[in-house]
C-alpha cells in the first residue's frame, strides 16, 4: 500500500484550494454538505498525488494546468497561476482541512473512494460535458447542494487512486 506524508504546506495549500473550490456560503447554509464538499476536494487531492496518471505532490497536483478553477484554470476565471500566489484559507477552511487530514493520517478511508476527478456541470464549459456527463452515469459520488455541487468519480481513461495511507510529516 503507497503512503503520503503532508507536511503543514501542503496542508496549507490543500486549504487554499478548498476555499477557491467550496462556496463559503454552505458553511452556514448547509453545514454538513459543506464538510462534505471539502472533505471531498482534500481526497481528490490526496489520491491524485498517489495516482501515477498525476505529479506525484500536492504541489504539483494542484499546480496542473486547468485542474482547478481559480488555481491554473481558464484565463476567463483570472486564476492565481498557482497555488503559492492563492489567498491563504480561511481559519474555517482551515480547520475542517486539518481535522480530515488528521483522521485520515489515524486510518479514516477517503470519502469518495478512489475517485480522481470531479466537476460542477453546472459551472462547466459545454465541451468538457461529454466526460463529466459519462462520470455522472457511472455513479460519480454528488456531494453539495442547489447548484454548488461536486460529482466525484473517473472520467474516461482514468484508474481509481491506489489504495493508500496518509501521515503527517514532521513539521506538523
Amino acid at each position: 500500500m503507497a503512503n503520503i506524508s503532508l507536511s503543514k504546506q501542503d496542508i496549507d495549500y490543500i486549504a487554499r484550494v478548498v476555499d477557491t473550490e467550496v462556496p463559503r456560503g454552505l458553511a452556514k447554509s448547509h453545514p454538513s454538505q459543506y464538510s462534505a464538499m471539502v472533505k471531498a476536494v482534500v481526497d481528490t487531492i490526496t489520491n491524485r498525488v498517489v495516482s501515477p496518471q498525476f505529479p506525484n505532490t500536492v504541489k504539483g497536483v494542484i499546480n496542473q494546468d486547468k485542474q482547478f478553477s481559480k488555481i491554473a484554470g481558464p484565463a476567463k476565471l483570472n486564476p492565481y497561476g498557482k497555488v503559492e500566489k492563492a489567498p491563504k484559507a480561511s481559519s474555517k477552511t482551515l480547520g475542517i482541512v486539518s481535522e480530515h487530514i488528521s483522521a485520515r493520517a489515524k486510518g479514516a478511508p477517503s470519502t469518495i473512494g478512489g475517485a480522481v476527478n470531479y466537476a460542477n456541470p453546472n459551472y462547466s464549459d459545454k465541451k468538457n460535458m461529454g466526460w463529466i456527463n459519462s462520470m455522472i452515469d457511472d455513479g460519480a459520488a454528488k456531494v453539495g447542494v442547489g447548484k454548488a455541487v461536486h460529482y466525484h468519480g473517473l472520467a474516461p481513461g482514468f484508474k481509481a487512486a491506489p489504495s493508500y495511507s496518509v501521515a503527517l510529516s514532521d513539521d506538523n
